[in-house]
């Protein structure tokens, strides 16, 4: 990785700029932080009284000796830098602000191949339909938020089709539901929602519509509260991009 920097630099001197060498190791795909950068060259620079360049011959040892390639596509750090670089190269008080933690180093073409097991946040977007694999990936489907056996669901939205969606999630048919929409042909819903005897219809009031797209989802301890911006419909679901 280092080396591959140091590629068509090298000055006559054998030595390369401080200045630049911190932008290389920061290139977008070596992905160092800058606190990982600072300590590789507080490193390197160990024992050296000039400060403002770097001994190349010395960084390329140091890339051989501390850094191997994965299968998988990783670039990784065999060992960490020595407590006494990491010192030297954390900002002082006066610069006022905290180093970033360290990171994992990896090249970004292997980033894809990252475990899903890892990823646990609470924005996720909808999964499309006909997409590549790679473009769902910690993309989130309706099937995942009525997954499980729960015994209670609340579900608000502003447009429904009551049959797809029961299609697809089957246990709604099977639970009390509480439905709140906000849908304008109220004879098309009521008679749509009569084929389902679990479900109590909260019609809308008068003025005023219901927008708000919302699933809780109980289950015997717990409960799962989902909030998206997708209608209860299949074109919005398997063909938009939606967030959840």
């Amino acid at each position: 990785m280092v080396r591959a920097v140091l590629d068509g630099h090298d000055e006559d001197s054998g030595r390369v700029s401080v200045k630049y060498m911190k932008r290389a190791l920061l290139d977008e795909r070596l992905l160092f932080s800058e606190t990982e950068a600072a300590a590789v060259i507080a490193f390197v620079q160990e024992k050296e009284d000039d400060k403002s360049s770097i001994d190349a011959e010395r960084l390329v040892l140091y890339s051989d000796r501390h850094e191997h390639t994965r299968e998988d596509g990783f670039v990784v750090m065999a060992d960490r830098p020595t407590k006494r670089a990491k010192t030297a190269a954390a900002p002082s008080d006066t610069e006022g602000q905290a180093a970033k933690p360290e990171h994992l180093q990896v090249c970004s073409d292997a980033v894809e191949e990252a475990d899903d097991a890892a990823v646990d946040v609470l924005f996720r977007l909808t999964s499309l339909k006909d997409a590549p694999e790679r473009h769902n990936r910690y993309a989130i489907g309706l099937q995942e938020l009525f997954e499980g056996e729960f015994t209670q669901c609340l579900l608000t939205n502003y447009m429904y089709d009551l049959p797809w969606l029961f299609a697809s999630c089957p246990r709604l048919q099977d639970v009390p539901v509480v439905l709140v929409h906000g849908e304008r042909d109220r004879h098309a819903m009521t008679q749509e929602w009569k084929g389902y005897g679990n479900v109590m219809p909260v019609a809308p009031y008068l003025y005023g519509n219901r927008h708000t797209k919302m699933a809780v989802v109980l289950y015997p301890t717990k409960a799962r509260v989902a909030i998206f911006t997708t209608n209860f419909t299949a074109i919005d679901w398997y063909n938009k991009t939606q967030g959840v």
